[in-house]
């Protein structure tokens, strides 16, 4: 296959995430990746400038807002309380 470059670009942003069983994710955002060819083969090396931090998956944290309402799941799926 083809190797995909990683030219210094600054369009370009680039996040890793480690996923872990029965933990929270881990990122490290705005990562550098560059190739590099040994003998073995072509590899990519990814440098961070910073630690990595846990995220919630969701984006959000649950919080109960004191409303209740009603959800309809896909386009044609009935109401669910």
């Amino acid at each position: 296959g083809k190797v995909l470059t990683f030219n210094a670009s600054e369009s370009i942003a680039i996040n890793i995430v480690m996923i872990r069983e029965n933990k929270s994710p881990i990122v490290w955002k705005g990562v550098g990746v560059a190739c590099v060819y040994e003998k073995s083969g072509s590899f990519y090396k990814v440098s961070a400038s910073g630690e990595g931090f846990e995220i919630n998956r969701r984006g959000a944290f649950r919080l109960f807002v004191g409303i209740s309402g009603v959800a309809q799941l896909g386009i044609n799926k009935k109401a669910v309380d």
